[in-house]
């Protein structure tokens, strides 16, 4: 991603320093300008040997070979901001069409995300939160598989590009 604030990155690596010392790494993929630099001045500030940053990586291989090779993905957002507040991460609905368990930043709005059942559910800006929903993926890791069919299943009943033709189509009476 762009490390936006809506993001939530601090939030992530204080996450990852609760979980230091446990076999959980962390993989940062793209950012750029102010917002890397705070990624990076942050990383380094809190000294996590468990987080490792790639630049930008074309989408195809982003896909094929990180995504798919992933046991857990941090879809978000977890920044707590009025933007974060408000929206469904178009990682958080690649992740879920893939079937990888995903652990999204809750939101007012029914959005269909039920803990546990088809993501890890955690309030936003909270690394302890974050923290702990990890610690459970890894220690209930044959319950991931599970947990990501019905990421699956939700985004072709409410995130599919038919589903939102279909309601597109009924709304404009087409």
């Amino acid at each position: 991603g762009t490390f936006l604030p809506l993001h939530g990155v601090p939030c992530i690596l204080h996450a990852a320093k609760i979980l230091e010392g446990l076999p959980v790494k962390f993989q940062f993929i793209g950012g750029r300008g102010p917002s890397l630099k705070g990624f990076q001045d942050l990383q380094a500030q809190l000294n996590l040997p468990n987080v490792s940053h790639l630049g930008w990586v074309e989408f195809k291989e982003l896909i094929e070979k990180y995504v798919a090779e992933a046991d857990l993905c941090l879809g978000g957002p977890f920044g707590g901001t009025p933007q974060a507040l408000r929206v469904v991460t178009g990682k958080t609905q690649q992740f879920i069409q893939m079937g990888k368990p995903t652990i999204v930043g809750a939101i007012p709005d029914d959005t269909g995300f039920v803990n546990r059942q088809n993501c890890l559910l955690v309030r936003q800006d909270d690394p302890q939160e974050l923290a702990n929903s990890i610690l459970w993926a890894l220690n209930n890791r044959e319950q991931l598989p599970l947990i990501g069919e019905g990421g699956r299943q939700l985004y072709q009943q409410r995130y599919s590009v038919d589903k939102i033709r279909s309601e597109l189509k009924s709304i404009l009476n087409i």
